[in-house]
């Protein structure tokens, strides 16, 4: 199960919305201490990556206790979009998978890692996950058994950061051409068979202007899934008039 650490003297968090404190944080997926750059850059300002090139996440890492972090490094992951995100069962190490900080960080100090490198493979929608450890002050993928569902693994840990992006296609004319048909994977987490039930919906403001949004295939509103389980579905949007 997960463990929630007690704060020891040193230790590291993301800005995730906690200000390094360990609430439960609700929206656990939009932490702004991680960003993508299309080039190795070094820029700070995030850029939605680009769909089938490599793309690079940066990472600013903070030590808010008492003293000076060593060997401080950062794991990086991404993985396909979708519901029922299990760590480590879902997530795939970037083309980079762990860089150092490189020098030991100071009480209140904070450092920048990256870039790590990966290829986004879906549009419109990928799971970012960065993990902080120092000596002395591991991240919780060390303590866990087997697998853990991704809404318990993040927001109880202020060394791990996710950010969720949204990359695109290179060429305008190719995004419209993809709001026609977008590919989402639904999972099953747990050790007993679940029954799924989707629910497409548009923003009021997007009907009123005549866009669409449903099933592919309507007979997958509702299905069965087995332990572990995932299924691929495809969502149809039909556009309407521009906003």
């Amino acid at each position: 199960g997960l463990r929630i650490r007690r704060a020891p003297r040193h230790h590291h968090e993301r800005d995730d919305g906690r200000n390094g404190e360990y609430g439960y944080l609700a929206n656990h997926w939009s932490c702004q201490d991680m960003w993508i750059r299309r080039a190795p850059d070094g820029g700070l300002v995030h850029q939605e990556p680009i769909v089938g090139r490599k793309n690079y996440m940066y990472v600013r890492v903070k030590n808010r206790g008492t003293q000076t972090a060593q060997n401080v490094r950062v794991d990086a992951y991404h993985c396909l979009p979708g519901a029922g995100l299990s760590f480590p069962d879902d997530w795939q190490p970037m083309a980079t998978p762990t860089l150092p900080a490189g020098v030991p960080l100071p009480t209140g100090g904070q450092t920048i890692v990256g870039p790590f490198a990966f290829v986004p493979t879906q549009v419109g929608h990928e799971c970012l996950l960065a993990i902080a450890h120092a000596d002395g002050d591991a991240g919780n993928d060390t303590t866990i058994q087997g697998t853990i569902p991704e809404h318990r693994f993040v927001p109880f840990d202020n060394n791990i950061g996710q950010r969720n992006v949204s990359p695109v296609l290179p060429l305008p004319r190719d995004i419209l051409r993809l709001l026609r048909k977008h590919r989402l994977w639904i999972r099953n987490p747990w050790d007993r068979s679940a029954v799924v039930r989707l629910e497409p919906m548009l923003p009021a403001f997007m009907r009123r202007l005549g866009w669409k949004f449903s099933m592919a295939e309507p007979r997958l509103t509702r299905f069965k899934l087995g332990p572990r389980e995932r299924r691929e579905v495809v969502l149809s949007i039909t556009p309407g008039k521009d906003f």
